[in-house]
């Protein structure tokens, strides 16, 4: 008669797993499967188990993970040393010990499993597809969780048989009970309040000792600043009309925060523009000038000069841009983040995603819906993982808004958006942390714009509004010209707030050329 619990793993579930994180062209595959509650101790066969070891703390370490890299891990590792940590996987999270370089081929990893033959197998083993990951590892999961309970219920048998009397079996029955929740609630224990108030207090002294405040991004703009602050663990949403400034806005972000923060602090993930492009729009915006001014070789030697200062502070800050990603899903996404901040030492703090609508879908069966629903919940979990503030803009769905028009017919505004107006999926609403509309008033194009940042969602916050005016004859910049304060809105005191004539600030700015709502 067989083990009963080696009838509890399926060995073609394992391989298929291990097969779609050793391809390595699907993103952040490791990642989903750790999200999705699996570690190297949900796999069952000894050999599966040392391969999502190696696939684990690559991982970790924030490098690629596909067949040749886990296969050369492999050749560089003690096989005694892999072998013994196999012990610690059990019940426990994985000791993150220092595994020793091998000595030659045969003491290596990689020999003890059968050599790179054994890797390249389970890459090709039918069955393995991206799309069926999540769904897969949930199974991964389900048969690990069996195991365990399994192993507990065996291990209180014996220990009451053991047991002379009834003294003890309270105790024992205790343990077991605590065991059981532990699994039932998806391995996560959790931590007593008591422990959450241990680190805010110590986040607290941190901060106070440092005498820097709490690390926070900038907007750029200190009316926008004060309303919505940039804070680590927190998703924003920055949403508009096609052409209706969020790259401007987000771009001013970017490059104010990284000023603030230093090396490391900014990473940008532009799907649509190269390079090339977005650097053309920043220098612009750095010295002042129109960009077609760059564009067509017009700087005279005073800003050809600015151009180069402003170029010597980027090499200085250490701001990457991943660029011109069409086809980009969101693993890939997610993987460059973790890549981005491993190798800043934990300093990004702003990461800009443009845009969401155009993230690619994991798999062809995947519609737009599906698609945005995971991107989002990815981001925000991504956001509360590394501590940054994930910027994510998206586009407005003007269908359904109409114009305001006066007594004669004349449009005499845009249409007000709301967040309604999301394109693709109500969860950008349910995920996100801040939701930000631009709202262009101007009811024609012009050299001037008055648009109404809106906060439609602020968590921690209240909602607010703040206009300004976007001028084309500034540069492509944002100015401020007036101390900015929010206007925050209850909403049913809106109108009384209006018809006392609270002011909020004015803010200067005019869009790059590929937002351009006004004649050049």
């Amino acid at each position: 008669m067989s083990d009963p619990i080696e009838r509890m793993h399926n060995a073609q579930l394992e391989r298929a797993i291990l097969a779609v994180a050793l391809d390595g062209r699907h993103g952040d595959v490791w990642g989903m499967v750790r999200e999705g509650g699996a570690t190297p101790a949900a796999f069952y066969g000894r050999d599966h188990r040392l391969i999502a070891m190696v696939i684990d703390r690559l991982w970790s370490a924030g490098k690629a993970v596909d067949m040749m890299t886990v296969g050369e891990s492999a050749t560089q590792t003690r096989f005694h040393d892999a072998t013994d940590a196999l012990a610690e996987l059990d019940g426990a999270t994985p000791k993150r010990r220092e595994w020793k370089l091998a000595a030659d081929y045969g003491d290596s990893l990689l020999a003890g499993i059968g050599g790179f033959n054994a890797i390249a197998e389970i890459a090709e083993s039918q069955g393995a597809s991206a799309a069926g990951l999540a769904e897969n590892v949930k199974h991964l999961v389900g048969y690990a969780r069996q195991r365990r309970l399994s192993t507990i219920l065996a291990d209180l048998t014996q220990r009451v048989q053991a047991v002379d009397g009834a003294s003890k079996l309270g105790a024992i029955a205790d343990a077991a009970v605590n065991r059981i929740c532990e699994i039932v609630g998806g391995g996560r224990q959790g931590r007593t309040l008591a422990d959450c108030g241990v680190e805010v207090l110590a986040e607290h002294d941190a901060i106070k000792a440092s005498g820097a405040g709490r690390t926070v991004g900038d907007w750029g703009l200190d009316g926008l600043n004060k309303a919505m602050p940039l804070h680590g663990g927190r998703m924003i949403v920055l949403a508009a009309d096609p052409g209706g400034g969020k790259t401007s806005l987000s771009l001013q972000a970017f490059l104010a925060t990284s000023a603030k923060l230093g090396p490391g602090s900014v990473a940008l993930v532009n799907m649509e523009q190269i390079g090339r492009e977005i650097a053309s729009i920043l220098i612009s915006r750095e010295i002042g000038v129109a960009k077609k001014s760059l564009d067509n070789g017009w700087l005279d030697d005073v800003q050809r000069t600015d151009a180069d200062r402003a170029l010597e502070g980027w090499k200085r800050q250490e701001a990457y841009v991943r660029d011109n990603t069409a086809g980009t899903t969101i693993g890939d996404i997610c993987a460059w983040v973790q890549q981005r901040h491993q190798r800043s030492g934990g300093k990004l703090h702003l990461v800009v995603i443009d845009y969401l609508q155009i993230i690619a879908a994991a798999s062809d069966r995947a519609n737009a819906y599906q698609t945005i629903s995971a991107s989002t919940r990815l981001l925000k979990q991504l956001a509360n993982r590394l501590n940054v503030c994930v910027l994510c803009l998206a586009q407005l769905n003007r269908a359904g808004r109409k114009a305001l028009r006066d007594k004669s017919g004349e449009i005499n505004a845009k249409p007000e958006p709301s967040m309604e107006d999301l394109s693709g999926s109500g969860t950008i609403e349910q995920d996100a942390d801040g939701v930000l509309l631009l709202w262009n008033r101007t009811p024609h194009d012009g050299p001037t714009a008055s648009i109404t940042m809106i906060g439609a969602k602020n968590r921690g916050g209240s909602s607010f509004r703040i206009d300004t005016e976007f001028r084309k004859a500034e540069g492509q910049v944002f100015k401020q010209i007036d101390t900015a304060r929010a206007r925050v809105l209850a909403p049913d005191r809106e109108a009384t707030r209006e018809a006392a004539g609270q002011r909020a600030s004015k803010v200067v700015a005019t869009p790059t050329d590929s937002e351009d709502l006004f004649n050049a």
